[in-house]
């Protein structure tokens, strides 16, 4: 029963982790992407 009271904590929980990770770590692997694929003799 204490599941049931929990549960909803766990989805909350679980969307706040997925949009940081969608958002942030998405965003930094672009960025250095971006930065690796820009770095050349000319830095």
């Amino acid at each position: 029963m204490e599941l049931l009271l929990f549960f909803p904590f766990l989805l909350i929980a679980a969307g706040a982790v997925y949009w940081a990770v969608r958002l942030g770590v998405r965003d930094g692997i672009a960025d250095a992407d971006e930065r690796r694929d820009h770095a050349g003799p000319e830095d």
